[in-house]
C-alpha cells in the first residue's frame, strides 16, 4: 500500500546571482561586478557533556558553544575598488593633471625610465602625453644644460615612449653613446586611479541577490555587520591560461542592536 504524503513542490537551485558591499562610512551599497563565486560556510564547535555514574561515561547533552558564518566571494571584474578591496588598500589618484618640464634623468642607452618618479611619488606617473626629451649636459650643482645644435632628440631614432604606463626607452645611438648622459624630459600626465595600501581591512554589509539559472524560487542574502579580508592569491600571470580572479573573506559578525547576523529571504508567506 502506497502512503500518501503531503503534496511538496521542489526547490533545487542552480546558483547564480549579483554581490553587493555597504562599506563603512559609505551612504550606498556597490555592485562588485560579475562574480566567479559565492560560498556560504557555517562552523560550530560544541560541548559535550557525559554522565558520571556508571562504569562508561554516556553522553548527556552537546551544548553548540559557537557559531561562525562567513561568506567567500570571488571576482574577475578587477576594478581598482575591487583591488582596493583585496590589497587592503583605498582608491585615490595619482596626482593632477599638470604639465611637467625640465624632468631631469641622467640615461644610459637600451634601458628605460618611469616619468614622475620622487620621494613623494615613487611609483611615477602613467597616462602621458606631450613627451619631449631634450640632451644636454648636467653639472655637479644640478644645472643642466642643453647640448649646442640639434638638442631635442628624435621620437622613433633616440627615444621611445609608451605612453600608457609613462616609460621613455632610450636607443643606443650616437646622442646616447656615452652612459650617465643628461636629458630632460617635458610630458603632460592624466588622472589615473591609484589604490594604495592601508594597515586596516574593511568593514561593511553584505548583501547577495540570487538570480538562479534555473530550478526553484530564489534567496536573498543579507548580514549587515561584516569584516572583509582578502583570502588566496592573485594570479597576475600565468601563461594566459585564464582571466585574473580575486577572493574576498567575507566574516558576519554579530551586529549592533536587535538585528540578526545573518537574514536569508524567501518566497512570500
Amino acid at each position: 500500500m502506497t502512503v500518501q504524503r503531503e503534496q511538496h513542490t521542489n526547490n533545487v537551485l542552480i546558483g547564480a546571482g549579483e554581490v553587493y558591499l555597504k562599506l563603512e562610512g559609505e551612504a550606498a551599497e556597490r555592485y562588485l561586478g560579475d562574480a566567479v563565486g559565492a560560498t556560504l560556510g557555517i562552523a560550530t564547535e560544541e560541548a559535550t557533556v557525559f554522565s558520571g555514574s556508571g562504569p562508561v561515561a554516556q553522553e548527556l547533552e552537546r551544548v553548540t558553544r559557537t557559531v561562525a558564518r562567513q561568506f567567500t566571494v570571488t571576482l574577475h571584474d578587477m576594478s581598482p575598488e575591487n583591488l582596493a578591496l583585496f590589497a587592503v588598500g583605498d582608491v585615490g589618484d595619482d596626482g593632477a593633471a599638470t604639465a611637467v618640464t625640465d624632468e631631469e634623468f641622467r640615461v644610459s642607452p637600451k634601458r628605460s625610465y618611469q616619468l614622475g618618479v620622487s620621494d613623494a611619488n615613487p611609483a611615477g606617473r602613467t597616462k602621458v602625453s606631450a613627451v619631449a626629451v631634450t640632451g644636454g649636459t648636467l653639472a655637479d650643482d644640478g644645472t643642466f644644460t642643453a647640448a649646442a645644435g640639434n638638442a631635442a632628440w628624435a621620437e622613433g631614432t633616440d627615444y621611445d615612449v609608451d605612453a600608457e604606463v609613462g616609460r621613455v626607452y632610450v636607443y643606443g645611438t650616437d646622442k646616447t653613446g656615452v652612459d650617465d648622459a643628461a636629458v630632460q624630459v617635458d610630458y603632460t600626465p592624466a588622472v589615473q586611479k591609484r589604490v594604495s595600501s592601508k594597515a586596516r581591512a574593511q568593514r561593511g554589509a553584505f548583501r547577495y541577490i540570487e538570480q538562479p539559472a534555473g530550478g526553484g524560487k530564489p534567496r536573498h542574502y543579507f548580514a549587515p555587520e561584516c569584516n572583509i579580508a582578502p583570502t588566496g592569491e592573485a594570479a597576475l600571470l600565468d601563461g594566459r591560461n585564464t582571466e585574473q580572479q580575486i577572493a574576498l573573506t567575507i566574516g558576519v559578525l554579530e551586529p549592533r542592536g536587535a538585528l540578526a547576523a545573518l537574514v536569508i529571504d524567501g518566497e512570500a508567506a
